[in-house]
């Protein structure tokens, strides 16, 4: 009974008020031919008004072509806060604050609410059609000021000067930063994501991180773990802003998170974070920074193993080209486990200097596993040097070649009396050069 009532009271309004705000409208046309610019403002805030009073009952239609008259009298700002009005003020844009488009029910197509929330996106594009309309009247406003070369005032080019900063300036660009500054003091979170969501599929995103309102921080948080650029801008947002643990943890999240990311930007992402760390931190969260850089540098470590891991597949004559296409896909994203890497690919290819590093990295301490790889190690040196010498590419005895392969790897394993037991290496390494199944050349240089 009281829907029916309104409805006709609403049908009622509209017929009464809809034809005297099309008289103002008309109005502000014809004072605008006079250049009565006081006259045409005061019937256009007459007009809007009125719009707005009857807003749930117009149509989209109605409202785009009363927009449209505004906009020929480069009544842009207030086009824009009528829309705005309108989207949000009105009972069917406080009906659309009711409806969650993530949980929308698609059966439920004729929800009320689902129409009042489409209704209201559809103001917003309107603003952002206007938005686009005045960026570009801007622009040509500009070049056409530069072109020309001189300050003019007249009907066809408006007033032109030069800025504090030695910019140009003109009507439609004055207009253009009343617009935007409209919207971004405009307090309705559903309208502020709509239009950072505007900047984005326009790749205007960076213009984000420009941007100090209420609701940015917000949206790029919501957003970043749903959309891959918006997570670049969450970190860079802090970083700009000097917030460096927090930029670390946005980088870090990046690094782990499951975006199409290969492994070099990852490391990337490890970096960076880790150099934010680095940075001097407010005293109240040094105990947090130092924890975060412990992570950060681990799964760096881990990184970078897979890195590794990976070159030295792609590198591998025994792996045939379909197998190094699989390992690729598999090692060439997301940073996986030690444990995945070492039983899925370093153990079963009898790669055993990277066997020794993922010991490191994962603090193995078991000495018969550490002792069994180096041995696995010197065997393998040696195979592979007498596989060369058999059809004479290697002119370099045994031990030059050893030694050059054993100070790479113990470089980077010496730092730990567990990884690098010298008295049970010196012991191995007198059974290999002493064996007579060994070359005799190590003997003298041993």
């Amino acid at each position: 009974m009281s829907q029916s009532w309104l409805r006709r009271f609403c049908a009622l309004l509209l017929t009464k008020v809809l034809p005297l705000a099309i008289e103002s409208l008309k109005k502000a046309k014809d004072y605008a031919n006079t250049n009565d610019h006081e006259m045409k403002k005061k019937s256009l805030q007459i007009a809007t008004k009125l719009l707005e009073q009857t807003s749930d009952s117009l149509s989209i239609e109605i409202i785009t072509d009363s927009v449209n008259i505004m906009l020929q009298l480069d009544y842009y700002v207030g086009a824009i806060q009528f829309l705005l009005n309108v989207a949000t003020k009105s009972e069917q844009g406080k009906l659309a604050l009711q409806y969650d488009s993530d949980s929308f029910n698609p059966l439920a197509a004729a929800d009320p609410k689902k129409k009042a929330y489409d209704r209201r996106i559809s103001l917003y594009g309107l603003i952002f059609q206007i938005l686009s309309d005045i960026d570009e009247k801007a622009i040509l406003s500009i070049r056409h000021a530069s072109e020309n070369g001189n300050l003019t005032v007249d009907k066809n080019h408006p007033a032109v000067f030069v800025g504090p900063e030695g910019q140009i300036i003109t009507q439609y660009s004055q207009l253009r930063d009343q617009s935007y500054q409209t919207c971004l003091n405009f307090k309705d979170k559903v309208f502020h994501y709509e239009f950072y969501k505007w900047f984005i599929s326009n790749g205007i995103g960076q213009k984000l991180l420009e941007i100090d309102t209420p609701y940015i921080l917000d949206f790029l948080k919501d957003f970043s773990t749903k959309d891959f650029e918006i997570a670049k801008l969450l970190w860079l947002y802090y970083s700009r802003r000097e917030n460096y643990y927090e930029a670390a943890k946005s980088l870090l999240s990046l690094s782990l998170s499951s975006f199409d990311i290969d492994l070099a930007n990852r490391i990337q992402f490890l970096s960076r974070a880790n150099g934010f760390c680095n940075c001097i931190p407010p005293s109240n969260i040094k105990q947090d920074v130092v924890q975060l850089s412990s992570q950060i540098i681990d799964l760096m470590s881990v990184a970078n193993l897979q890195d590794e891991l990976l070159l030295s597949i792609l590198q591998d004559i025994r792996v045939g080209e379909l197998a190094k296409e699989v390992a690729v896909e598999q090692l060439n994203g997301s940073i996986l486990t030690i444990s995945d890497l070492f039983n899925d690919f370093i153990d079963p290819l009898g790669y055993y200097e990277l066997a020794l590093i993922a010991f490191k990295v994962s603090d193995h301490r078991n000495s018969e596993d550490i002792l069994t790889n180096w041995e696995s190690l010197l065997n393998k040196w040696y195979v592979q040097y007498k596989a060369k010498n058999s059809n004479g590419s290697s002119s370099e005895p045994f031990y030059a070649e050893f030694s050059h392969k054993f100070i790479l790897i113990g470089s980077r394993l010496s730092d730990s009396d567990v990884l690098f037991p010298v008295i049970e290496l010196f012991q191995l390494l007198v059974k290999y050069c002493y064996s007579k199944e060994f070359s005799t050349d190590g003997v003298n240089h041993l």
